[in-house]
């Protein structure tokens, strides 16, 4: 079987190339013969990613970015990739939406068997249990405008785990959760959801 060499490095290249392992262009953009077209991406979107800055030379000849996505991974793509359109993610993007496409896929929403629901949330700083949140947590964090520090504990009222509606939920912290003042807040609040 024949062996084919790269014309300008002499490398054997793969059979079913023709003549250039694409070190040419790569060289000519080492030595600044390739034409400079360099498009400032820092701080874009493209879809899920935002470009952080340039980190080298893809094999194509454009620019190769480090960038962020969405869900917290840094991913390295080219310029190429993200102007044309053809990555918008680090692969998330493509794992949500074969989940969203399987019939076994509840949007995001599991039971954990104790009652408690679980919400597919990859980005989420608190995250546990792999890319979910507790439920209650995240509807609480959207009540006070904020994430919720772990010394902070949300009690569903009404003693139903899976009643995440906000007049169900108290927030607490530790140190005050099991004293006399949270009973009687907690008793208050059973008489006001109830009425007269």
């Amino acid at each position: 079987m024949k062996k084919n060499n790269c014309v300008n490095c002499n490398k054997e290249i793969d059979r079913r190339a023709t003549r250039c392992c694409h070190c040419s262009i790569k060289h000519k953009w080492d030595i600044g013969l390739m034409p400079q077209k360099r498009k400032n991406l820092i701080n874009q979107r493209f879809g899920k990613l935002v470009a952080l800055e340039i980190i080298g030379n893809a094999q194509d000849g454009s620019c190769l970015w480090k960038c962020m996505c969405d869900c917290g991974n840094q991913h390295n793509v080219s310029s190429s990739n993200l102007l044309n359109g053809s990555t918008n993610s680090c692969g998330c993007l493509r794992k949500e939406m074969i989940n969203a496409k399987s019939p076994h896929w509840k949007g995001g929403k599991i039971n954990n068997g104790q009652g408690y629901v679980w919400f597919h949330s990859p980005g989420h700083p608190n995250r546990t249990n792999g890319k979910y949140v507790l439920e209650h947590r995240l509807v609480m964090e959207q009540i006070v405008g904020r994430y919720l520090r772990r010394d902070e504990i949300v009690h569903h009222l009404n003693g139903i785990k899976n009643d995440n509606r906000p007049e169900n939920l108290v927030l607490v912290t530790k140190n005050n959760h099991d004293t006399f003042s949270f009973i009687h807040a907690l008793q208050q609040r059973i008489c006001k959801l109830e009425g007269p």
